[in-house]
């Protein structure tokens, strides 16, 4: 997964379960599991239950707000037991794809992942609303 959910399980935790990202076109294009091209198998380490995850996606789905699939695994990698997981779907072109319709904007915050580069959102709302003469 990515470098902060790798450092906080390496450092803020006793686990040393790492989450794993599986993607299935990365060596053949287009390819898929089930159609999904994309994959999280997340560790827990930041939810022991292993529920929170779980529980707001079904919520989610039952309200039809548009949420990823999840699943709970059991991981084997070569025979070896890696314990339960929580397997998510990507919230990709496959997610967007299955799970929404029409025209919309989908957003992404990759500016968070440099603390250098993190916007502060109040002041866009704030900015966005005297745009509006309120």
């Amino acid at each position: 997964k990515g470098n902060s959910s790798l450092a906080f399980t390496k450092y803020r935790t006793d686990s040393s379960r790492c989450s794993f990202k599986l993607n299935f076109g990365k060596y053949t294009d287009g390819g898929t599991f089930h159609g999904l091209s994309k994959l999280n198998l997340n560790s827990g380490f930041a939810d022991i239950s292993y529920l929170k995850e779980y529980l707001a996606c079904e919520l989610f789905r039952r309200m039809n707000v548009p949420a990823p699939l999840c699943s709970f695994v059991m991981v084997k990698i070569n025979s070896k037991g890696h314990g339960l997981y929580m397997a998510a779907e990507e919230e990709d072109s496959s997610f967007i794809s299955r799970a929404l319709t029409g025209d919309g904007t989908l957003a992404s915050d990759t500016a968070s992942q440099n603390p250098e580069d993190r916007v502060d959102a109040s002041q866009i709302v704030l900015s966005d609303l005297n745009n509006h003469g309120f």
